[in-house]
């Protein structure tokens, strides 16, 4: 597989072009992001990409600085300018150092990123560059460790593997989160048919490798954290509290809001999200996925699209009403019945209990 880098200011634009495609089946593999071109420089030395997407305009040092320096130490590799109609003066500078081809960021699509790929991986090996075969290693292993992770956490939530059992099998799966002050969230799809049939063409897998694509991308660094996926529609999120937080609450809900934000603006998609109470240890996990799902039993009286804490639920007596009547899995289901819905009205709790 090539190697590409996208550089750009705006984290936002990178998680957008890094999630609208699954690269590896273009043989091309995403090695690194930077956000200005001092950064990118510093990193592309490192990586020796085959392709560089960036941005024009960036602080500290710009894209066509980016491209005469880098050009210099990289000489077989392409670079492809992102620009704004306002911008095609900065377009002509770049193509006489260098560039490739340009792409308008308000018209960048899914077609126009796989014609583009198409041309520069042709100049590639009209020039003989050899795509290497590490990255392709490297994404075995990533798809490896992935599957593992979440057989792992279904084990956890199932309850057939003991505290120690867990403690060992974190370690050598590498969690990136540790057993003190835990909270899990759940993310469900709302109008999943509907979100289903954008994607008919591409796939589920696309979905999915979207979604958590843009979840790694969007979470701060300074969150230790693991996703799991359940399904195409159901995804959990399993954060560490900040140390020496102000505002646990305050900080959770920021950072559902983002994701939630983020989703629908990248994929036009609309989550919900469910939020336990805090707890300790990694056996504890499995209560605390109960609670998540228990929190987002509240969308039948707010409506979706929305941060549900179990903490309110509890403070709700009213809406424990839900609960009992129907067995967990039932429970489940009529939850996933009741998101995919193309119906964001709340049902009033005393409206519920007359019928």
């Amino acid at each position: 597989m090539y190697k590409l880098m996208i550089v750009d200011d705006e984290l936002l634009m990178r998680v957008g072009i890094r999630s609208m495609l699954n690269w590896e089946e273009y043989n091309f593999y995403v090695v690194g992001e930077a956000g200005n071109g001092k950064e990118a420089l510093s990193l592309a030395l490192d990586v020796m990409p085959d392709l560089i997407i960036t941005d024009i305009k960036m602080p500290i040092m710009d894209g066509l600085q980016l491209i005469q320096e880098a050009s210099c130490v990289l000489k077989t590799c392409k670079y492809v300018i992102l620009s704004n109609f306002d911008e095609f003066h900065y377009v002509k500078e770049a193509l006489k150092l260098g560039a490739s081809d340009y792409l308008i960021k308000s018209e960048i699509t899914e077609s126009s990123l796989i014609d583009l790929l198409s041309n520069v991986g042709q100049k590639l090996q009209s020039e003989h560059v050899h795509p290497t075969n590490t990255p392709s290693i490297t994404h075995d292993y990533s798809k490896s460790l992935r599957y593992l992770k979440d057989s792992f956490f279904q084990d956890i939530v199932s309850g057939f593997i003991s505290e120690e059992d867990i403690v060992t099998k974190a370690e050598e799966l590498h969690f990136r989160i540790s057993s003190d002050q835990l909270v899990v969230m759940k993310f469900i799809v709302n109008y999943y048919e509907d979100a289903k049939r954008k994607y008919v063409e591409k796939g589920e897998k696309l979905l999915r490798f979207s979604i958590l694509n843009i979840m790694e991308e969007i979470i701060p660094s300074k969150w230790e954290k693991e996703i799991f996926v359940e399904s195409s529609s159901e995804y959990w999120v399993i954060v560490n509290v900040l140390p020496e937080s102000q505002s646990v609450h305050a900080d959770l809900n920021k950072l559902c809001n983002k994701l939630l934000s983020s989703i629908k603006d990248f994929m036009n998609l609309s989550l919900t999200a469910g939020v336990s109470r805090m707890t300790s240890g990694f056996l504890h996990i499995r209560k605390a996925c109960q609670e998540a799902e228990t929190a987002l039993q509240q969308s039948f009286f707010t409506g979706s699209n929305q941060v549900l804490y179990y903490d309110d639920m509890v403070q709700s007596p009213d809406r424990h009403e839900v609960k009992g009547a129907l067995s967990p899995q039932q429970e489940r289901d009529l939850l996933k019945l009741w998101v995919s819905k193309d119906n964001q009205k709340p049902i009033q709790s005393g409206t519920a209990k007359s019928r």
